[in-house]
């Protein structure tokens, strides 16, 4: 697979990986509200740091991609 096919297929994931959470908070459902993510609001801006949701995330693909899921990839 080269660098533009796998590109797309990560850009893909993420734009429906955007418009599931879009949806969800839309419903009333937060997605990624634990403890450990950092939000910070301030006047007219607000930053929201998901450390812990990203470590989450992190150990989900990593164990995705031990079970074979990376040998489909390549």
């Amino acid at each position: 697979m080269n660098f533009s096919r796998l590109s797309l297929l990560i850009a893909v994931f993420f734009l429906i990986a955007s418009a599931f959470a879009y949806l969800l908070e839309n419903n009333g459902l937060q997605l990624f509200k634990l403890p450990g993510d950092i939000f910070i609001k301030k006047n007219n801006i607000s930053i929201y740091i998901p450390i812990s949701s990203m470590i989450i995330i992190s150990l989900l693909v990593t164990i995705l991609y031990r079970l074979g899921i990376g040998t489909i990839i390549k």
